[in-house]
């Protein structure tokens, strides 16, 4: 404050006192150094971010809503388009359950926005149709909003779903109903609640033997909710296997690798401070916290749920880092790094399959084995064995470092587990046989990922898509795939 005393023109100095006081969260203090600094500066760009933070320290701070609204209001008049002040406006709006002004808000800053910036208001006009749908109760306004942001987006499967459901509440969409539970189908082979509402639109469409197909697939996928059906008496008696994690490794994983496999398993969740984690920079927050905007984290989410994974088995981020393959940490839980690449790249039934292969890692517990190079992972498997099998080869200082950080990390139940183990079991454990492994696991991985995707024709292109953008930066989706491709 003396500072600015001695030299009030200098305007950084209210500025600093501002946002000073917002830390200390003195809000009365900060509202009134952060007008001082509004009354001098000149640039649009300073003013619009002035008032905006001006409306957070009334709204969040002082708890003065009417006059939060009149600092964001000031700020979308200096720019109508000013995606923050919107959002922090339709948050109060959202708060007080003023859901009129909200759908004013909404559509003031979606016919505001310029020609080239109309992709910018995608997630509006899916927000929009939710409101319209939800608490206006305006289905056909809902629709256009839903059919604004498809032109957008197309394929968006939240925007899709939503369409869909709209149509299937009205006889005179049905059919137009069907087709899009099936065009979801066709993205997500998995998801049940498009069976369901197929299943109530056939009978209401007395398509009975659709109806009965539909009702087998229920039946595979969930057999409780098959029960309720009123075709459940007349499927085939036909005993119903649950997919299960445990059957991965017996059909896919070869038992000539099974040992590295179970060996990695017991002991390579434990070595985080062995192996310390570098996070890439630019992080998204974890994606988990987020519905509407990331389809990625839906289709994320179905597969883990098919793979008998827990939203809190896994921490998923986005990074814009200049990185072209998806990125698996050896963290408590695993940390899955998706570059931003990816989603630009490539399409969502190719991300299905990329997701799937890292999740495969997950699921059987060799995020350690993904993450390590095979020189990385040949000295660790030799020296978690020397911790258990004498030898006559001299480690040097730094092998006995990671040799003891091995061994402590490990606990007590795989320490006991290890010491069962024989002497031909550790003896298996050679440079050709862990690339032996490696290789395995990059097979089985891609065999799961042409389960879940179902496309053979989207699998093979997808690795060959990101083979060319690991090597040259793009994937030219124009140029055909060479013969040369497909063997690398």
């Amino acid at each position: 404050q003396a500072v600015y005393e001695y030299n009030p023109a200098d305007k950084d100095n209210p500025a600093a006192l501002a946002l000073l006081y917002v830390q200390t969260k003195n809000w009365e203090q900060a509202e009134h150094w952060n007008q001082q600094h509004y009354q001098i500066i000149e640039t649009t760009k300073e003013k619009i971010e002035n008032r905006c933070l001006h409306g957070f320290i009334q709204y969040q701070g002082c708890k003065k809503t009417q006059q939060a609204i009149q600092s964001y209001t000031e700020a979308l008049n200096l720019d109508p388009t000013h995606i923050l002040a919107v959002q922090q406006l339709a948050n109060i709006y959202i708060a007080q359950q003023d859901w009129q002004t909200l759908a004013t808000t909404y559509q003031n800053f979606l016919h505001k926005l310029p020609q080239h910036k109309q992709k910018l208001g995608f997630p509006f006009h899916l927000a929009l149709g939710n409101l319209y749908r939800d608490e206006l109760n305006d289905n056909e306004k809902a629709e256009e909003q839903y059919k604004k942001a498809l032109s957008l987006a197309p394929g968006h499967l939240e925007a899709q779903i939503a369409l869909t459901d709209l149509k299937s509440a009205a006889p005179e969409t049905r059919e137009d109903a069907i087709k899009g539970h099936i065009r979801l189908l066709q993205q997500d082979q998995f998801r049940l609640a498009s069976y369901e509402a197929l299943l109530n639109l056939l009978q209401q469409d007395n398509q009975i033997g659709r109806a009965i197909r539909v009702c087998r697939i229920i039946q595979i996928l969930n057999p409780e909710k098959a029960k309720d059906t009123p075709y459940y008496t007349q499927l085939a008696a036909k005993p119903i296997t649950k997919f299960s994690t445990q059957l991965i490794p017996q059909y896919i994983i070869p038992t000539r690798i099974q040992k590295l496999h179970d060996l990695m398993a017991i002991t390579g969740d434990r070595q985080e401070k062995t192996y310390p984690v570098y996070k890439p920079n630019n992080l998204s927050p974890h994606l988990g916290t987020e519905k509407v905007q990331r389809p990625i984290w839906y289709h994320t989410h179905t597969i883990l749920t098919i793979l008998d994974l827990k939203e809190k088995d896994i921490q998923m981020h986005i990074t814009s880092d200049p990185i072209h393959e998806i990125q698996l940490l050896n963290t408590i839980p695993p940390t899955l790094i998706l570059p931003q690449s990816i989603i630009d790249n490539f399409s969502e039934p190719e991300q299905r399959f990329l997701l799937t292969k890292a999740l495969f890692y997950v699921v059987q517990g060799q995020t350690l084995a993904h993450r390590l190079s095979l020189e990385e992972l040949t000295i660790y498997f030799q020296l978690l064995r020397s911790n258990f099998v004498k030898t006559n080869t001299e480690l040097s200082p730094d092998a006995k470092i990671l040799q003891k950080k091995i061994y402590s990390s490990l606990s007590w139940r795989a320490t006991r587990q290890l010491k069962n183990y024989t002497q031909e079991d550790w003896t298996n454990i050679t440079t050709a046989n862990i690339l032996n492994y490696i290789k395995c696991l990059e097979y089985a991985s891609n065999r799961l990922g042409l389960f879940l995707s179902d496309s053979l024709e989207t699998s093979v292109k997808t690795l060959c898509f990101l083979q060319r953008l690991k090597t040259n930066n793009r994937i030219q989706r124009e140029q055909p795939i060479t013969l040369k491709e497909l063997k690398e």
